[in-house]
């Protein structure tokens, strides 16, 4: 787009990327955190 700079817009695409895949990487942590936790968790309350 003329007249503005366009390496704003390319630092904010590459900012939402970033907040994309940060999102991927907590999700995936979160689901590999609740997995072993309900493992640990299991033989304690069978």
């Amino acid at each position: 787009m003329p007249g503005k700079p366009t390496h704003i817009s390319f630092s904010l695409q590459f900012y939402d990327m970033f907040i994309d895949c940060l999102k991927d990487i907590i999700e995936l942590a979160k689901s590999e955190i609740l997995n072993d936790g309900s493992r640990a968790i299991a033989p304690v309350l069978t």
